[in-house]
């Protein structure tokens, strides 16, 4: 197990360093918060890293991450731009530390929603009551659809393209929030879905 942590905090830092060499180690280690967490698997625990660099530095993710992820898939439109511009303007904060007990939420409905080929937040209200009190009942919730690599899944939830609310990127850049539970199950009909839940 140690070397298979080792190797994974070496491929993070290898990807970033690849990407942008404007992201320090010290920033980079300290977004790893899932690294020692053997009940997540390495796609979940990168999810986790994504999610923790664009809320501790969201003006370099932007510049960079975001950058390279519009310039590569031509994505330019109203909610790409005011991702950017949100992310010129949002404070850092804190990363989000992983939580058995949110990761046990997020994979039950995962498979559920994975089984039945169904998407959405269905009986969010009555599924977050058995954790609910361990969060002030702060809580809430991001899934994904599809085939797609870690990055790819915070991208297009930031992104939030035909979300009007644009909830699921202000999820991810809540401050409030202080913990997350990531599960990928295998789905029906979208052959891949990712779930991600929040707590304050």
């Amino acid at each position: 197990m140690k070397v298979c942590l080792f190797s994974f905090c070496f491929i993070l830092s290898t990807f970033v360093s690849a990407q942008d060499k404007k992201w320090s180690s010290a920033v980079i280690n300290k977004a790893n918060t899932a690294k020692g967490e053997a009940y997540l698997n390495n796609k979940e625990k990168q999810v986790i890293f994504y999610l923790n660099l664009v809320r501790m530095d969201p003006k370099l993710f932007s510049e960079t991450y975001l950058k390279k992820y519009l310039d590569s898939t031509k994505e330019q439109n109203s909610y790409s731009r005011s991702l950017k511009k949100t992310l010129d303007k949002t404070a850092s904060m804190e990363p989000l530390t992983p939580q058995n007990d949110l990761y046990m939420m997020a994979k039950a409905h995962a498979i559920k929603l994975g089984k039945e080929g169904k998407t959405g937040h269905g009986n969010f209200s009555e599924r977050v009551k058995k954790i609910k009190d361990n969060y002030s009942g702060y809580l809430g919730e991001n899934c994904d659809y599809g085939e797609h690599s870690a990055l790819e899944i915070v991208m297009r939830l930031l992104i939030d393209d035909g979300i009007k609310d644009l909830g699921h990127r202000e999820n991810i850049l809540d401050s409030k929030y202080h913990n997350i539970g990531t599960a990928i199950e295998s789905h029906k009909r979208y052959k891949s879905n990712c779930v991600m839940d929040f707590g304050g």
